[in-house]
């Protein structure tokens, strides 16, 4: 039985489905029809809510279109955007009968053509009588009978209907066409199969499905599977079908509509796509027309017309292998086009969208496909410059910021780069002030924008751990890698490899502040470092924190570091030079150390230039410790040369004992 909290559907006898003899809702929101509402409802929930034979049936809000079991196997909420709501039948072939539950009376089985009858499919019914194939359908079997309902022969193309009246008795019509030898359950349909009919040349329809158990043939939806008969099975479709390959492959059949695709069958000549697709298969082509041509801005038109590597990276935007009908898509069809990338494949209330594009023409048949016409280009990335990226990356204050300072037409006309673009929510944890300044100082900003591009197309594959990348502004970024990910100075990559025509985009959730002075120079200006700097000046260590090419991270005492000493272990620094070195080497290491690479309750384990191991440790309220006593006061102070940290206490070695 069906579920309504749980979204099942009730067991069903074999494959009989789906004649209704009697219908209504279920639901606290929804009454019974008219007809029954002086009726026993008591006795109506027991004899089709819990008995035998009983179907239930989705319908959409305000439509009347209708999904039975075995088109949809569980309860979607909305379809095509519209709700839903469940109503409830006799399986087909099954009555109520008074006072026993569900669906108990069977009714005897009726041949192919009686049942067609007897299930109202009116114009169907009349292309058959008095022809050869109502005897066949009486007498012979077993067929697989594929019948348009009644409203599909109102839309018939002119080749249609030629097709479907034949010039003598014993012709074979385009009826012949929606009959199959056997009996073909759609529990038989696993993926997409080619069935011959009885058309000429035993023409073949196409069968497939989804994964949500939305049947279609030939790219009609099959509204009313398995309806059984004595000799065969009916299918209720919503369309009248044609041969598919009558008309050629899919190349063949957007050629010929030059007027429509002139533009994109230029495309694939310059692309050499041509005979991929024509003797290939199965593919579906989104197929874009002349005026989401005309659309493109002037440049991108023209390198997407002439350009072979522009134009193919378009048309395998454009295609994916395999059908994806529109008729089975109820709300989203996920599918990946022949480049790698992910499109989605939507039913809306007003039609069909493949991401945001309308599709102005679906479900248009060929011999090795389908294509669906849409009126506005699928960019991919690929072929999209770096300010567009940007802005399908949702960069909008980093575009802001450098559209006032005039830097975006570095972003489109400049080749092999790679940028490092903060969030608009790094931007916005700058202060007030900065961000200000940013604003209103070009120079400001075209240095900030220098500092995350650099030269050359770097992906996270060509990262290493303690490296320099040189930026645009010729100043050095630093790599560092930890066991959550990649930082580029204290900021990390988020959206790695984003790549487009001219270069690479990593996200990160910093804004990187380009430094301006070496270690030496930051201890030197710093005036809570001044003892530090003293013993630095003493120990000889001047032109080692000068290197350009260092990895150094320091760990500089401040002023309250120093006074928590006596003057006795002072004294006996100052006494003994090479003590002093080494006290000093004890608060440096040749590595590059940003405190987000250091997981909370952990312990980071190095060993100083003295020699001897130090730990770095974060405790539970986000404080940095170096072994353990010494707290960081100030982090991440980021050098041309490599990293600052202030401590509250000097790190002792092992040389005070042994000196």
């Amino acid at each position: 039985m069906w579920d309504k909290d749980l979204g099942m559907w009730p067991s069903v006898v074999g494959s009989v489905l789906f004649l209704s003899s009697v219908e209504f809702v279920l639901s606290g929101k929804w009454h019974l029809p008219k007809q029954y509402r002086q009726r026993d409802e008591s006795f109506l929930n027991d004899a089709l809510s819990y008995g035998p034979n009983v179907c239930a049936i989705q319908e959409v809000y305000r439509t009347g279109e209708k999904f039975y079991p075995d088109c949809v196997k569980s309860r979607l909420r909305k379809i095509c955007d519209r709700p839903t709501f469940v109503r409830y039948q006799c399986c087909g072939g099954y009555n109520l009968v008074q006072g026993e539950q569900g669906c108990p009376a069977v009714r005897p089985l009726k041949n192919v053509r009686e049942t067609i009858k007897d299930l109202k499919l009116n114009e169907f019914s009349k292309l058959l009588t008095n022809t050869e194939l109502e005897r066949q359908l009486i007498d012979g079997g077993a067929y697989t009978v594929f019948v348009p309902e009644d409203e599909a022969f109102e839309d018939l193309t002119y080749d249609q209907k030629q097709r479907l009246f034949p010039w003598t008795y014993q012709a074979l019509s385009l009826v012949h066409y929606h009959i199959v030898h056997g009996w073909r359950n759609t529990s038989t349909v696993k993926e997409d199969m080619d069935v011959p009919t009885l058309y000429y040349g035993l023409k073949p329809v196409r069968i497939g499905r989804n994964p949500i158990g939305v049947y279609t043939v030939n790219c009609a939806r099959i509204i009313k599977p398995n309806i059984l008969a004595a000799n065969g099975i009916i299918h209720v479709i919503d369309k009248v079908m044609s041969p598919f390959d009558l008309l050629g492959n899919l190349t063949d059949v957007i050629m010929r509509d030059s007027s429509q695709f002139s533009n994109f069958i230029n495309v694939l000549y310059t692309a050499k796509m041509v005979t991929y697709l024509r003797d290939g298969g199965m593919f579906t082509i989104f197929a874009p027309n002349n005026y989401a041509f005309s659309r493109l801005p002037d440049n991108l038109k023209e390198r997407i017309l002439k350009d072979q590597r522009t134009a193919e990276a378009v048309v395998r935007h454009h295609v994916a292998e395999g059908i994806y009908c529109g008729e089975s898509v109820l709300i989203t069809s996920g599918l990946k086009t022949m480049d790698g990338s992910k499109v989605t494949f939507r039913c809306r209330k007003n039609g069909y969208y493949v991401d945001n594009v309308k599709v102005i023409s679906s479900d248009n048949i060929a011999g090795n496909g389908v294509f669906h016409t849409i009126d506005k280009l699928l960019i991919p990335r690929a072929v999209k410059t770096m300010d567009d990226l940007a802005r399908d990356l949702n960069l909008n204050k980093f575009l802001q910021l450098s559209h006032e300072a005039g830097l975006l037409d570095l972003l489109e006309s400049r080749s092999d780069m790679t940028l490092f673009a903060p969030t608009d929510e790094a931007f916005n944890a700058l202060p007030t002030s900065f961000q200000t300044a940013l604003l209103s100082e070009p120079v400001e900003m075209e240095q900030l924008f220098e500092y995350h591009l650099v030269k050359g197309k770097i992906t996270q594959d060509d990262m290493i751990g303690d490296k320099y990348l040189e930026t645009e502004s010729g100043k050095k970024m630093k790599i560092s890698v930890h066991r959550n990910g990649i930082l580029v100075n204290d900021g990390e990559i988020i959206t790695p490899n984003e790549e487009c025509s001219n270069g690479i985009i990593h996200v990160i959730d910093k804004v990187l502040i380009p430094p301006e002075y070496d270690l030496l120079m930051l201890i030197t200006r710093d005036k809570s470092l001044q003892t530090f700097l003293y013993h630095v000046e003493n120990s000889k260590l001047q032109s080692l924190l000068l290197k350009d090419d260092a990895h150094y991270t320091v760990f500089a005492p401040t002023e309250e570091a120093f006074s928590k000493k006596s003057t006795h272990e002072m004294e006996k620094l100052y006494d003994n030079i090479e003590l002093l070195r080494k006290n000093t080497l004890h608060h440096i290491v040749k590595k590059i150390i940003i405190s987000r690479g250091i997981p909370a309750n952990s312990m980071l384990q190095l060993q100083s230039m003295q020699g001897e191991p130090i730990t770095i440790s974060q405790d539970d309220s986000g404080n940095f410790y170096v072994n353990k006593h010494a707290k960081i006061v100030e982090v991440n102070i980021i050098a041309t040369n490599g990293i600052l940290f202030k401590i509250d206490r000097l790190l002792q070695c092992m040389c005070n004992s042994s000196g």
